[in-house]
This record gives structure tokens, C-alpha cells and sequence, in this order.
């Protein structure tokens, strides 16, 4: 039997719009007692773009809840069940365009001996 070690990088790219007059430093010490540690909207903006890469751009993203979020120009709608979700339910002040997601891959594999 052959064993293989695979190590893949993929490269997403977002473009993340925080409104710091919504994300001010009251509102991410908020986040931050109850998520990870946040002292910018940068920081805010990183910790999405992470989540995002590793959950995909889902319908809901634990700690954003459901972001607005652009692909090819246009708001990519959300639904409940068969109803699309109406604008005053995703969450305020923060936007997610996605430029690429996972388009790019490589692959390194490595064959690993048999002990």
C-alpha cells in the first residue's frame, strides 16, 4: 500500500468593508468578549475573511451572522427556508465582495515510506 502526505494552498481573495462609525471600539470590545480578540476593524475584517475561507461563504458565519455578501457584482441573496432574507437582517455595517474563492490551487504531494 502506498502512503501519500498532500499539502494544498488555495488563495482567496475578499475585499471586506467595515463602517467604523457601526464597528467603533465600543462595538468590538463587545464582539470580543464573546468571539476572538478584535482591537480594529482590520482585525474584524481578518478574523471574517479567515472564517469565510475555512466555512466558505455560507448563509451564516458564526459571530458576523448573515453578511451581505457580493459575487460578480450583485448581492448574493440568503434565504430562510424558501424566503429570501429581507436587507435589515444581515448585519450591519459590514460587506463582503468576493474577488476569488479556492480558484487557484496547488497541490505538493510527497510519497511517505512504509516503516
Amino acid at each position: 500500500m502506498k502512503k501519500y502526505k498532500i499539502e494544498v494552498t488555495r488563495t482567496d481573495e475578499y475585499e471586506i468593508t467595515i463602517d467604523e462609525n457601526i464597528w467603533n471600539e465600543e462595538e468590538l470590545k463587545k464582539w470580543s468578549s464573546v468571539f476572538s480578540e478584535v482591537e480594529a476593524p482590520e482585525d474584524l475584517a481578518c478574523t471574517l475573511a479567515l472564517d469565510t475561507a475555512i466555512q466558505g461563504s455560507l448563509e451564516f458565519i458564526e459571530g458576523f451572522g448573515r453578511v451581505k455578501t457580493l459575487s460578480d457584482g450583485s448581492v448574493r441573496p440568503h434565504f430562510e427556508g424558501f424566503k429570501e432574507v429581507p436587507e435589515e437582517k444581515y448585519t450591519e455595517g459590514i460587506t463582503l465582495e468576493i474577488i476569488s474563492e479556492g480558484e487557484q490551487r496547488e497541490t505538493e504531494v510527497t510519497e511517505l515510506e512504509e516503516p
